[in-house]
């Protein structure tokens, strides 16, 4: 199963993690060389792209592709993930490409609004602009539920929090899935006003 997870943190640091057979992780180490960690900075375009679970759009192409590794080491992920992060005056915007061989295996269970999402493949991101004040979680699997909640430093998380997150994914038969999400700025604490394009 695969659970990717993208911290963002102001200029949108990330770190994702997936879990593989290991034989799948033996081919992929063999075809590509180890993802570089660190962190992407997001790119600002003048209206954000169609959430449709590509990332077909040239908007997407703006943004270098970061290419991410394990959350908890700084081992490359047994197969590619890469995410993409782009804003506009109104939104944040989070296009992950997951390469998967094993398509019939996803895991896709989770139908209903802030379930347990982080149970079937999905991935999770995280949001904030001061961890110490709060940050946002959102976790979205292959057939677009959102689980969302805000959390406050001392007060715990509020599930019940929603967001009116939009997200698409799609999936390519033997190859990959891939998540395209938008998310309004003013729900996550930001300020949204003029002279922002």
């Amino acid at each position: 199963m695969r659970r990717s997870v993208i911290c963002a943190v102001a200029a949108i640091a990330c770190a994702m993690g997936c879990a593989q057979p290991e034989r799948v992780a033996k081919a992929a180490a063999k075809a590509r060389p180890a993802a570089v960690r660190g962190e992407t900075k997001a790119v600002v375009v003048e209206k954000g792209p169609v959430i449709d679970g590509t990332l077909n759009s040239p908007l997407w192409q703006k943004c270098p592709p970061l290419e991410v590794g394990h959350a908890t080491s700084k081992k490359a992920g047994p197969v590619r993930t890469t995410a993409r992060v782009l804003f506009d005056p109104t939104h944040v915007y989070l296009g992950v490409d997951c390469e998967e061989p094993d398509t019939k295996g996803i895991k896709k269970e989770v139908t209903q609004r802030d379930g347990p999402v982080y149970t079937d493949d999905s991935i999770e991101f995280f949001v904030t602009g001061d961890p110490r004040q709060w940050y946002y979680q959102f976790c979205f699997n292959t057939l677009g539920t959102v689980m969302d909640a805000s959390f406050k430093p001392g007060r715990g998380g509020n599930k019940s929090w929603n967001s009116s997150a939009v997200a698409k994914a799609t999936i390519e038969d033997g190859k990959r899935w891939i998540l395209t999400v938008s998310i309004p700025l003013k729900e996550l604490s930001a300020y949204v006003g003029g002279d922002q394009a």
